[in-house]
C-alpha cells in the first residue's frame, strides 16, 4: 500500500518537492485501497483541495502524520483531513442517510458539551461530522474532540481518519483491553487522570468532547454495558450532555476489516441534559450514572439495536432505568 506506512505517511513515496500531485497520487492509492472509489476517480476528486496546500502546510501534515498517536496526548484536528473525510463520507455514506435531532445543538454554543454515542465503528466521529456538516451545522462539528483507543493509530486509514478532529489518546480499560492494547492496571489508571485532564482543558477551551462510553466497539452493534469509568468526565463543571445514538457504522466499515462498504447511516441526538442534574441524583456513584447514560442512549436507538439496555435486569439498572427517564421528561417539559 502505497501513502501511509506503519501509521504514518511513506515520506520515502512523498517527494515534498514535487508539490501536490504526490500527496494527491499517495492519499488517493490509499482511499482506493479502503474501498472509497477507483484511484483515478479519488485523485480528480481531491486534486482540488490537494491543490490549495501551500508547501509550508504540506510539510505540516507530513509531520503530522509521522507524530501523530506515539503519545499519550491531544492532537488537533488537521484542517485538510477534516474536508477531505467530508468529501469522501459523501461518496460512501450512501443518499438515504439522514440525521435527526440538530436542533438540540442549537442552544449549546456557548456551553460546555459532552456528546456520547454508542459505538460501531472506526469511523463513528467522521459519520457525525460528516453527517452533522451536511445538516448546516459544520461549524459545531468543527469543535469536535474524541476520546480514542491505541487502536485507532495502529492502521493508515484510521490514522488519517482520526486527523479529521481533535482526538486524546487514552489507554483501554484492563478489562476490555486486548493484544497490544493491554496495559498494568497503574499505568492505566496514571493515563487515565492524564487523559481526563486533558479532556477538561479542550472543553474549556471550547471544544466539544465526544466520548463512546461501552469504550471499545461493539460486537454485535447492539449496545454494551457502559464502563463506570465513563462517568468521571460528567464531573467536569458546567458540563451538558448530549446523548446521540447511529445506526449503519457497524456495515458501512465492519468490525474485522479496515475496508469500507458504502451503506446508508441514520443518526439521533437526544435533548441536552445538564451533567450536574444526573450527579445529583447519583452521588459517588459512577456505576449507576453511567448506566443512565446508556438508557439515555438506547432509547435513541431501534430496539435490536438497545443490547445490554433493552430493559433493566437488576434493581441497580430499574434505578438506573428510571432516573434516565425522570430526568429525560424533566427536559421535555
Amino acid at each position: 500500500m502505497n501513502g501511509l506506512c506503519c501509521g504514518a505517511l511513506d515520506v520515502n513515496s512523498l517527494d515534498i518537492q514535487t508539490g501536490p500531485e504526490a500527496l494527491s497520487a499517495s492519499l488517493s492509492d490509499l482511499l482506493s485501497d479502503w474501498g472509497a472509489g477507483t484511484r483515478e476517480d479519488i485523485c480528480e476528486l481531491i486534486g482540488p483541495l490537494v491543490s490549495e496546500l501551500t508547501p509550508e502546510r504540506l510539510t505540516e501534515l507530513v509531520e503530522r502524520t509521522r507524530n501523530t498517536g506515539r503519545e499519550w496526548e491531544f492532537y488537533p484536528a488537521d484542517p485538510f483531513v477534516r474536508k477531505l473525510s467530508r468529501l469522501i463520507m459523501r461518496r460512501v455514506v450512501t443518499d438515504s442517510s439522514e440525521i435527526d435531532g440538530t436542533h438540540q445543538l442549537r442552544t449549546l454554543e456557548d456551553r460546555r458539551v459532552l456528546l456520547v454515542g454508542n459505538h460501531l465503528s472506526y469511523v463513528d466521529v467522521n459519520v457525525l461530522d460528516y453527517l452533522c456538516d451536511a445538516a448546516r451545522y459544520g461549524a459545531f462539528a468543527d469543535r469536535f474532540t474524541a476520546v480514542v483507543g491505541p487502536k485507532v493509530y495502529t492502521a493508515p486509514i484510521r490514522l488519517l481518519a482520526s486527523l479529521c478532529f481533535g482526538a486524546i489518546k487514552t489507554p483501554q480499560s484492563s478489562s476490555i483491553a486486548s493484544g497490544e492494547a493491554v496495559m498494568s492496571p497503574r499505568e492505566v489508571a496514571r493515563l487515565a487522570r492524564q487523559t481526563l485532564e486533558r479532556a477538561r482543558e479542550r472543553i474549556e477551551a471550547g471544544d466539544h468532547l465526544v466520548l463512546f462510553p461501552e469504550g471499545s466497539r461493539s460486537r454485535s452493534g447492539a449496545l454494551q454495558s457502559a464502563l463506570p469509568a465513563a462517568a468521571r468526565y460528567l464531573e467536569i463543571p458546567d458540563l451538558w450532555i448530549v446523548p446521540f445514538a447511529h445506526t449503519g457504522c457497524q456495515k458501512l466499515v465492519p468490525l474485522e476489516e479496515d475496508h469500507v462498504y458504502p451503506n446508508p447511516v441514520h443518526i439521533r441526538i437526544g435533548a441536552p441534559i445538564e451533567a450536574a442534574r444526573l450527579l445529583e441524583r447519583t452521588p459517588r456513584n459512577r456505576s449507576l450514572a453511567a448506566d443512565v447514560v446508556g438508557f439515555w442512549i438506547a432509547a435513541l436507538l431501534p430496539e435490536a439495536y438497545r443490547g445490554y439496555y433493552a430493559r433493566p435486569t437488576s434493581s441497580s439498572m430499574e434505578q438506573a432505568s428510571a432516573i434516565a427517564d425522570e430526568l429525560s421528561r424533566e427536559v421535555s417539559t
